[in-house]
């Protein structure tokens, strides 16, 4: 599985009309759990140095410069965003609870039933501008977290929601 492009960002690195697979298992998204395990990131000032230049909010820092996503309904409609650190701090404190969660109880258990990770059936390019590049499997519209989770604690197969352009 690989991450969504919403996010335009190999757009806006001058690499057009061709999306960079970014494999789950290279993602930023795993890279913090992996500091995160591995005591990289600690609770202390060199802690929140380590971890505001980590890779992970790196990749937030990069989709706040860029300033917009893709709207998923109308491909043409850019959407703000922004990502102080104030939000990204948030966001890495519910992927560790997140993270911890699934550690302690499961994928899909009491607090987080009937949500599972959403791929989709094409890429987001493919579908909404026509562009032709390979996907390395699915495209991972929701559950970034989790997939990143699950795949940092081993787990082969996970049930899932297979979405369409619809």
């Amino acid at each position: 599985m690989q991450v969504r492009h919403e996010w335009p960002l190999h757009k806006e690195k001058k690499t057009p009309m061709k999306c960079i697979p970014l494999n789950i298992f290279d993602s930023p998204f795993l890279r913090l759990i992996q500091d995160w395990e591995n005591k990289t990131i600690k609770r202390s000032v060199w802690g929140m140095f380590c971890l505001w230049n980590s890779d992970y909010v790196k990749f937030w820092r990069d989709v706040d410069a860029i300033g917009y996503k893709y709207d998923w309904f109308n491909a043409n409609k850019k959407v703000a965003v922004s990502y102080s650190y104030k939000r990204i701090l948030k966001k890495i404190r519910s992927f560790i609870k997140t993270y911890n969660s699934i550690k302690e109880n499961g994928y899909l258990s009491e607090d987080y039933a009937n949500r599972f990770v959403i791929v989709l059936e094409k890429p987001f390019e493919n579908m909404k501008y026509g562009y032709d590049h390979e996907c390395l499997g699915y495209e991972i519209w929701s559950g970034h977290h989790r997939a990143a989770s699950l795949a940092y604690l081993g787990c082969k197969e996970i049930d899932l929601i297979i979405a369409g352009p619809e």
